[in-house]
């Protein structure tokens, strides 16, 4: 079962996807895009890519411990007391 038919099955089984975790994910994707554009120009610590990204430095820091623990995000060096990181694909590309 793929795409479409996935979907009508669940909301057969659960009724509609409420909007307030459908907005949650769409903050969710949204921020994580725009780490990872800010860290397409070199390593970045959390409060220099939540400031690039605009959204919160507390929200930037659990997105890219997200990233991290997914392999999308490692740590490349230091800064001020800050952990830099930087995109994996930049780092292996």
């Amino acid at each position: 079962m793929k795409g479409i038919e996935a979907i009508k099955e669940f909301k057969q089984k659960h009724g509609p996807v409420k909007k307030d975790l459908l907005d949650w994910i769409r903050y969710c994707n949204t921020s994580m895009s725009a780490i990872k554009k800010s860290m397409q120009t070199g390593a970045k610590t959390v409060p220099e890519a939540a400031k690039e990204a605009s959204i919160a430095a507390g929200d930037c820091l659990w997105f890219i411990n997200a990233m991290r623990k997914y392999g999308d995000v490692v740590i490349t060096g230091d800064s001020d007391g800050f952990k830099k990181y930087s995109l994996k694909e930049a780092i292996n590309g």
